[in-house]
């Protein structure tokens, strides 16, 4: 995978932290932590050409950070430009426990208005099982088709939990 400059991205919104929810109450004093690492993570990497995604790797730990606490379903895009930077990442949609509604119509109007040349589509699986479904391969099908026809690639889909990912591109799901 070439490397992935982060531009422009949000990480620590305030709404994003309220978010993360564990199943049991956090301690004050650890929420603090997290918020201040989170802030951190944030201001490094929203400073335009700062850090590099060198790999897969990295990419799985940014989208874990973001998805993987998440107790329903999420589902993500990371918008890249023709430097393959990261231009913008969004969480779209958001379901139950089990399921979300994707919208590729949605993604398309994202993707043209951050003129996006790639795009990593993400979501997680609050059950902690990162193999993909019959349904997740064939919304990444549907996806990759529509955005094909204005000349964005998907680069990958990577299914999340809180401590794995699956990247349906390096298992060849991805056409």
């Amino acid at each position: 995978m070439p490397s992935l400059k982060v531009c422009d991205s949000t990480l620590a919104t305030p709404a994003r932290r309220k978010s993360l929810v564990n199943k049991e109450p956090m301690p004050a004093h650890e929420r603090a932590v997290i918020d201040a690492a989170l802030a951190i993570l944030e201001r490094y990497m929203a400073v335009p050409k700062r850090r590099v995604m060198q790999t897969p790797q990295e990419v799985h730990d940014y989208l874990r950070l973001m998805l993987g606490a998440e107790q329903r379903e999420v589902f993500a895009v990371m918008f890249f430009n023709i430097k393959l930077e990261l231009v913008a990442y969004e969480p779209m949609f958001a379901g139950s426990l089990i399921s979300t509604h994707v919208y590729p119509r949605e993604i398309l109007v994202r993707a043209l208005h951050h003129q996006a040349k790639g795009v990593i589509l993400a979501h997680n699986h609050p059950s902690g099982d990162v193999q993909p479904s019959a349904a997740d391969i064939g919304m990444t099908k549907n996806i990759t088709t529509i955005l094909g026809l204005i000349d964005v690639d998907v680069l990958d889909h990577v299914i999340v939990s809180a401590d794995a990912a699956f990247s349906m591109g390096a298992q060849g799901l991805i056409q």
